[in-house]
């Protein structure tokens, strides 16, 4: 996605409050990002920019996202390629 990266979840049912959680995680496993989340059923789109809010860039390279479901981890990896104009 242009906008950032885009991360897909499914919730059967509601969730409760701190039953659910996700993380961003650079190469070395610091956390970037801990976006917060719909806990409704359904199927929910949460965005992440790599930019920021300071619109500092991170890195070329791969990275992980970590869903948490009453204590249940997910984790999934993904790329972020290097900007063309910056080459």
């Amino acid at each position: 996605d242009p906008a950032g990266v885009r991360i897909t979840y499914h919730l059967a049912k509601k969730v409760e409050k701190g039953a659910l959680g996700l993380r961003i995680l650079n190469a070395a496993g610091d956390v970037l990002a801990e976006p917060s989340l719909a806990r409704g059923s359904g199927l929910h789109r949460v965005y992440w920019n790599p930019a920021g809010r300071r619109r500092a860039r991170v890195s070329a390279g791969t990275y992980k996202v970590e869903l948490t479901l009453d204590g249940h981890v997910e984790t999934r990896s993904f790329t972020i390629l290097s900007d063309p104009r910056d080459l």
